[in-house]
């Protein structure tokens, strides 16, 4: 059952009237995402180098 309501190209009406705005919160989100998504790989290779490195040295 689509409804249609979680398209991407949906936005909500506040940033529909400021174009501007807009672009800058979708910038802003996905700059986020792009950051939480990089630092969590970065954890998840540095625990993993962790672990192997340990495990060689026993």
């Amino acid at each position: 059952m689509e409804t249609g309501e979680r398209t991407p190209a949906s936005i909500p009406p506040l940033n529909a009237q400021d174009p501007a705005m807009s672009i800058r919160y979708r910038t802003g989100r996905a700059l986020a995402c792009c950051t939480i998504v990089v630092f969590v790989g970065f954890f998840f290779l540095v625990g993993f180098f962790e672990l192997a490195l340990s495990s060689k040295r026993e």
